[in-house]
C-alpha cells in the first residue's frame, strides 16, 4: 500500500513530468509484487502500454496561467498612468545603483489599431506599439515621437501584475559592460 500512496501522491502535484514518471514506475513495481499469475507479462505489458499512455496525456496538457497575466494588445487598450519608475544600472551582474525616478503625470492612452496617444504634462505624441512572445517572455515595442521632437522607441520585457496594472523592462548595455535598465509601473485610470 505504500507504493499507491507515494503515486497518488505524485500524481496529485502541479508538475507533470519526471514525478508523473515515477509515479508509472512505483505503479508498475506494486503490480509486479501484487499480480502472482504465472505468466503475468502480458498482464504488465498491457498495464505499462496503459501507463504510457497516461502519461502522453497528461504531458500534453497546457499548464495554467494566472488569470489576467496573458498578455495581448487588447489586454492593454484604454487609458494608463505610469505610477513608478526605477533606474538601475549593473556592474558584472550585480546591481550597483537604483534611484526611483519622478513619474511627471505621463500617460498613455492604447488603442485597438495599433496606436497610442502619450501624453507628458504639457506634451502630447502619438506613435505605434505592438506586443509580441517570444521564449517565454512577452515583449512590448513603441515608437513614438520624444518630448523634444525626435523619435523615441524601444523594446521592453512587458509582465501584467493584474489586469489593471502592469511593468516595462527597458534593458540596454554600454561597450563598459554597465547594463542599464527601467522599470516602468503602469495602472488603469
Amino acid at each position: 500500500m505504500k507504493y499507491l500512496r507515494i503515486a497518488r501522491f505524485l500524481v496529485k502535484q502541479k508538475g507533470f513530468g519526471i514525478e508523473l514518471l515515477l509515479a508509472v514506475y512505483i505503479i508498475v513495481a506494486f503490480c509486479r509484487k501484487v499480480i502472482f499469475l504465472r505468466n503475468y507479462k502480458p498482464v504488465m505489458k498491457a498495464l505499462i502500454t496503459t501507463l504510457i499512455c497516461i502519461v502522453f496525456v497528461f504531458a500534453g496538457c497546457k499548464k495554467d496561467t494566472k488569470p489576467g497575466t496573458e498578455i495581448t494588445a487588447r489586454s492593454i487598450v484604454g487609458k494608463w498612468t505610469v505610477t513608478s519608475l526605477v533606474y538601475q544600472s549593473y556592474k558584472d551582474g550585480k546591481l550597483t545603483r537604483e534611484d526611483p525616478l519622478e513619474a511627471y503625470a505621463y500617460e498613455f492612452e492604447f488603442k485597438t489599431d495599433g496606436t497610442v496617444g502619450y501624453t507628458e504634462g504639457d506634451v502630447t505624441s502619438s506613435g505605434e506599439y505592438t506586443i509580441k512572445y517570444d521564449s517565454g517572455k512577452y515583449y512590448y515595442w513603441v515608437g513614438i515621437q520624444g518630448r523634444h521632437g525626435s523619435p523615441d522607441e524601444g523594446t521592453a520585457e512587458i509582465k501584467m501584475i493584474n489586469k489593471n496594472s502592469f511593468t516595462l523592462r527597458f534593458e540596454t548595455s554600454d561597450v563598459s559592460g554597465l547594463r542599464y535598465v527601467v522599470i516602468e509601473t503602469m495602472v488603469r485610470k
